[in-house]
């Protein structure tokens, strides 16, 4: 099935690891995200996350290439 002839709501195969991604940034344990399609095909993804037990929130920005990988040239990633 073509990209035009998906239905909404299915996964692109193409992106991430079979449409699904999940971020793995370094030195955080968990983290609750949102991302939204953004300027020149990136996808941006902001969220909250907690280094240590018991540590206040820390809140990061990450931006997603078109095919669902850590854009490594954005921010201090």
């Amino acid at each position: 099935m073509t990209d035009l002839m998906k239905r909404p709501g299915e996964l692109d195969q193409s992106y991430g690891e079979k449409g699904i991604c999940n971020l793995q940034i370094d030195g955080y344990l968990n983290a609750m995200a949102e991302g939204r399609n953004g300027y020149q095909h990136f996808v941006y993804v902001a969220g909250t996350t907690r280094v240590r037990a018991g540590e206040l929130k820390k809140y990061f920005l990450a931006r997603l290439t078109e095919g669902g990988k850590l854009d490594a040239s954005f921010g201090g990633v």
